[in-house]
């Protein structure tokens, strides 16, 4: 049997210009997501990459107001998988100082890849 890994690939936010306290927010969003696939692991034979895409909406405090999946994979395990990520996920760093609006939506997309 073989592992597959999801990886974070991207993780798009609306307005972030490079090195800004947006972008570094941003990452920190990503590493949110990321420690949470560490949670979650399992074993199943893959045979080829799935790419799932999830929106997520965070208020200024950093609480997450819903994380959805808006483009699954079509593989029952794969989606099911980052179903739970995105649910266990309730926190993450709250927005930079320099942020004045109530709320951000990222768009998170995860890939799980044949581990070979």
């Amino acid at each position: 049997m073989r592992c597959f890994l999801i990886v974070l690939v991207a993780l798009v936010f609306c307005g972030c210009k490079t090195h800004s306290p947006q972008t570094r927010w941003a990452s920190s969003v990503q590493m949110s997501f990321k420690e949470a696939w560490h949670t979650e692991s399992t074993t199943t034979s893959l045979p080829q990459q799935f790419v799932v895409e999830s929106r997520v909406v965070v208020a200024r405090d950093g609480g997450v107001l819903s994380a959805t999946i808006t483009k699954p994979s079509g593989n029952l395990k794969v989606d099911g998988l980052v179903e739970k990520i995105l649910e266990s996920v309730k926190h993450v760093p709250p927005f930079p100082a320099t942020v004045t609006d109530a709320q951000k939506t990222c768009i998170i997309v995860f890939t799980a890849k044949p581990k070979t």
